[in-house]
């Protein structure tokens, strides 16, 4: 028969069902009766050596000797007996003797059951062993006792997992708490692999060997929690980007590549981030046009407006520089959330009246997000659809009147500021154009003329330049004025954008190397809700010549 060895199972929890047990009682009874057949004589008594119960165990004398190789037969099927394997309690399986190292020897035997015949006992047993210190059972191979404890590790010992952080891509970032493990001594095996031999040796019929297991804990592991700590403040919460009113979501959990982690030092892929907002910021370019001014018109007011080819439409881009900065400032921030600002490039435009190409020597802005109903809202587009356009020649005198036309019925009423009240009137809030353009000429650095505050320091017109404004009544002759010092024709590019309600003029033309200042001086109140504000306007030009002016601005309310 061959040695039964251990079976492999797909998990510890679910045990083997136990095997039939073999029934070798019978086998070993009828084989030792055959030995009976020879011819010695039965002394009546019965023996169980190592194991192995003998009925009228033959005489052994010299002539004997047949019995010797009829109990090789019976300890040949016995070495092949199957032993109950229990691991902490529960039966498992059966594995042969021959599989732990164990096997009855045939000396061993007839030592014990002929203590007397020693001389006869040594004649057949080979070598020169001393027949008194054989025992039952003998370790025939310390290798197979090693196998089998090893086998028993595999296949019941389960590793103890320490705490670990890792990532996946269901999961992101986590953290493992640390798993006990299940092990098997050296010193309980050799206890239980004793206790089995002692059962063989002393005749047990129904042997069987019991393992226990112990539980291990695995040692902490602080570095991986210090490391999971230095994570979770970095990837905790996603970057949330605002443009203009849409949002765009970074997780740094998406990608485990956008941490770098060595040993317990965690830091931040700045190659990775770099990459991620570049690519996001080439997602929302937007290239410019290019248009072509080849002459002007007179058109309704006797305007002169130009008459282009090609559409203008801005280009859109986005700062990366700005966008990784405020990312790096709010990387350990419960607040992530960024708003960020898209740029408008301009316009390239080409001049066939100064025959080369124009560039943007100004721009006015204000905004009009407060007092803004509808009506004021239409106004204030009128008024730059009007101003669009308009080209001024070299040396020419510009009026913001003449520019945009009439308050007729293009407009609606909004209401106005007239001295020390408001009221509605027909074209209220155009006031919003006129301080955008004015601003544009101080920007530019042109000899303003013509100007004039309003009488209240209203929230209108602070964003941009408090004190800065401009009033405009056709009826009364308030205007804004200016002349173009310029040797090239000035071109007027106005819009709005209401998703941020701002407004904008854009003055192009071919620099001349003028240098333009503009900073507030000083504030006055001279009375109660009374309030002057004065602004230094310098103007340097290319020839190093200077005109210096002051712009007052007094509110009475």
């Amino acid at each position: 028969m061959s040695d039964i060895l251990l079976l492999s199972a797909p998990s510890k929890k679910h045990s083997i069902r136990r095997k039939n047990r073999r029934k070798v009682g019978l086998g070993i009874l009828g084989l030792f009766l055959l030995i009976l057949l020879f011819g010695s004589l039965s002394t009546g008594r019965k023996e169980i050596v190592a194991n192995i119960m003998i009925e009228n165990p033959p005489v052994l004398d010299e002539e004997s000797t047949s019995v010797f190789g009829s109990t090789d037969i019976v300890i040949a099927e016995k070495n092949n007996q199957l032993i109950d394997l229990f691991v902490d309690g529960e039966m498992q399986q059966q594995v042969s003797l021959r599989s732990m190292g164990l096997e009855f020897s045939r000396e061993s035997i007839l030592s014990q059951l002929y203590p007397q015949k020693k001389d006869t006992v040594e004649k057949f047993i080979h070598g020169s062993a001393d027949a008194d210190s054989l025992h039952a059972l003998l370790l025939q191979d310390n290798l197979k006792k090693e196998s089998f404890l090893k086998q028993l590790r595999s296949y019941f010992e389960i590793a103890a997992v320490p705490e670990f952080y890792g990532w996946t891509e269901a999961d992101g970032w986590t953290f493992h708490r640390h798993e006990r493990g299940i092990v098997i001594s050296e010193k309980d095996f050799e206890s239980s692999y004793s206790q089995l031999v002692s059962q063989l040796e002393y005749g047990n019929l129904d042997p069987q060997i019991e393992i226990q297991t112990s539980s291990l804990a695995p040692k902490r592991n602080r570095s991986a929690i210090k490391v999971y700590q230095r994570i979770l403040q970095m990837v905790r919460d996603p970057f949330v980007f605002d443009i203009a009113g849409k949002e765009v979501t970074l997780d740094l959990e998406s990608d485990k590549d956008f941490l770098i982690i060595e040993g317990e030092e965690v830091r931040i892929n700045t190659e990775k981030i770099d990459q991620w907002v570049d690519d996001f910021v080439d997602s929302y370019f937007e290239e410019p046009s290019r248009v072509r001014l080849i002459a002007t018109e007179t058109t309704t007011y006797k305007r002169n407006k130009a008459v282009i080819e090609g559409e203008f439409r801005e280009g859109k881009r986005l700062d990366a520089q700005e966008i990784k900065n405020d990312m790096y400032a709010k990387l350990f921030s419960e607040d992530k959330r960024i708003v960020v600002r898209s740029y408008e490039i301009p316009v390239s435009v080409y001049s066939d009246l100064d025959g080369q190409m124009l560039e943007i020597l100004a721009v006015g802005w204000s905004e009009y997000s407060k007092g803004n109903d509808a009506n004021r809202v239409h106004n204030i587009q009128t008024g730059l659809d009007r101003l669009n356009g308009v080209v001024v020649a070299p040396g020419e005198k510009l009026s913001f009147n003449h520019m945009t036309g009439p308050i007729n019925y293009d407009f609606k009423e909004g209401y106005a500021i007239f001295g020390n009240s408001a009221a509605k009137s027909l074209g209220g809030g155009i006031c919003q154009v006129s301080t955008t353009f004015f601003r544009s000429l101080l920007n530019i650095g042109l000899p303003i003329t013509m100007r004039q505050n309003h009488s209240w320091d209203l929230s209108y017109y602070q964003a941009g330049g408090y004190g800065l404004d401009a009033t405009i009544y056709p009826s009364q002759g308030l205007d804004v004025k200016a002349i173009n010092d310029y040797d090239s024709h000035l071109f007027f590019y106005s819009y709005s954008r209401p998703d941020t309600e701002e407004a904008f003029v854009v003055v192009y033309g071919v620099p001349d190397g003028r240098e333009v200042a503009l900073n507030p001086r000083k504030e006055y109140k001279p009375f109660y809700g009374a309030k002057t504000l004065i602004w230094d306007h310098e103007v340097t030009y290319a020839d190093g010549k200077k005109r210096d002016y002051e712009i007052v601005s007094r509110y009475n309310k």
